[in-house]
């Protein structure tokens, strides 16, 4: 391996030692070969470090903490460990979809001569592997695109950490915030919002967010309902306010975002048949006495009829 690989895959784990069982031999056995595996370990107690150890590749560098950071800490940690010309990030639960992976997203980027290269997500239960969705970004192949053009077009859709030119992060200082639960969200959409990036999109792979019982994200509120009520927060108030300040942004951007956001984690948050009937109408109600229904819906169609449906009509019906 160089000492300057062309890309650093930077992996973020606290105790998903039985995810990386089957994501590191995914990622060594990739068509495109010039890249390292950066892993970061945030003080795992599940064996994670002897289950890295036991893949003899020198691709693979392996750090462990000193003390837990936190997630966005761990994050932030492995991106200054990074030695590629290109930076890619993914915690240990995530995964992707093909063998030519890196290869395939690499021929989008260099042929478009972009800054940065995204593709589409699916949504899938990790304990089957089954896929709940996928989320199309739609940003359409032959042209880069500027960073406000893709936030104007994929605002309301999850984009994957994409693949990253190191000399974006290190040029511009750019790390994920720490004071926020949800720092990928508010990374990603300050660095759309960068003048002067490229963003291209690569159609032919997809990166796959699993879900299951211990990670943040979809679902979340089933297991640890105030961490999610932060999520929500963030989402709402705190996000919107730093984009407001973010150079050349203001209400519009900030309102944007806020009006697309909020409907993907509502119903992101989940299902009924994820966490049961009841609690996903509690959820609902919660979200309702803080936002109403007009910003919960945002743009999505029917939605509003819905939550309206599903949450008002019932508590309308008990008044009468």
């Amino acid at each position: 391996m160089s000492a300057k690989p062309k890309v650093s895959v930077c992996i973020t784990n606290y105790n998903y030692g039985s995810f990386l069982k089957t994501l590191v031999p995914t990622l060594l056995k990739q068509s495109f070969e010039d890249f390292e595996l950066v892993i970061n370990d945030n003080c795992s107690t599940d064996g994670s470090a002897g289950i890295v150890g036991a893949f003899k590749d020198e691709r693979v560098r392996f750090a462990a903490n000193e003390r837990n950071l936190g997630m966005t800490g761990n994050w932030n940690a492995a991106l200054s460990r990074a030695r590629g010309e290109l930076i890619w990030q993914l915690n240990a639960d995530d995964t992707i979809g093909s063998d030519r992976f890196i290869e395939h997203m690499l021929q989008a980027m260099e042929a478009e001569k972009a800054d940065v290269v995204c593709c589409d997500t699916e949504v899938h239960y990790a304990a089957t592997d089954k896929r709940i969705r996928r989320v199309p970004l739609g940003l359409g192949r032959g042209r880069a695109i500027s960073g406000r053009e893709a936030f104007s077009r994929v605002c309301n859709r999850p984009i994957c950490m994409p693949m990253i030119g190191s000399y974006i992060m290190k040029n511009r200082g750019l790390r994920l915030d720490e004071s926020i639960a949800n720092s990928d969200v508010e990374f990603g959409v300050r660095l759309m919002l960068q003048e002067g990036i490229r963003y291209a999109y690569c159609p032919e792979e997809k990166f796959v967010f699993r879900i299951h019982g211990t990670n943040t994200g979809q679902g979340f509120a089933a297991y640890n309902r105030p961490k999610w009520v932060a999520q929500i927060e963030d989402i709402a108030e705190k996000i919107p306010e730093r984009i407001r300040h973010y150079p050349g942004c203001g209400e519009e951007e900030a309102r944007r975002f806020k009006l697309s956001h909020l409907p993907y984690l509502v119903y992101g948050a989940d299902k009924p048949p994820r966490i049961g009937a009841r609690e996903w109408g509690r959820n609902m109600k919660f979200l309702l006495s803080r936002y109403g229904v007009g910003e919960l819906a945002g743009g999505v169609p029917g939605f509003a009829r819905a939550l309206a449906y599903l949450v008002l009509k019932p508590e309308q019906k008990k008044s009468e």
